[in-house]
């Protein structure tokens, strides 16, 4: 798919992109919404570059040029898992996109399933897609206990 037909099908209140190092140059999802904000994203990660902490999690408006509110880049590495469900909750996010690498597929069913236990989190209905190199979930009607 085409990473431009990506904003067509995006849907919900938050839209989560995880990453992994080395985070520059971006690629997939994180590249297009990083340039339909006028590379916001890579201007913070340049700016902290020199850093001792990395950016393991960012919340970025949207700025009404994405279909969603708010943009929550999240590194994909086990404790940012952990949080993912906490800072969703948070956000008090209802309906969300959620964008993981192609390669993390296999994770995906363990990913969710641990979340379920865990985190008494819940939604109505799960979809995925391919896209390129990376898979979307869309998960509506969250809910969290």
């Amino acid at each position: 798919m085409d990473k431009n037909k990506l904003l067509e099908i995006l849907t919900g209140d938050t839209l989560v992109i995880t990453v992994r190092p080395p985070l520059l140059p971006l690629k997939g999802a994180a590249e297009l919404v990083d340039w339909r904000l006028n590379s916001l994203y890579s201007k913070l990660l340049i700016q902290n570059k020199n850093e001792k902490v990395p950016v393991e999690l960012l919340l970025l408006p949207s700025k009404n040029r994405l279909p969603v509110e708010k943009v929550l880049i999240i590194s994909l590495d086990t404790q940012t898992r952990k949080n993912l469900v906490t800072t969703l909750k948070g956000l008090k996010s209802k309906d969300c996109s959620i964008i993981f690498p192609k390669d993390f597929k296999k994770e995906l069913k363990t990913f969710f399933s641990d979340e379920l236990k865990n985190n008494s989190f819940s939604w109505d209905k799960i979809e995925e897609k391919e896209i390129g190199d990376e898979i979307l979930i869309k998960l509506s009607k969250i809910q969290y206990v």
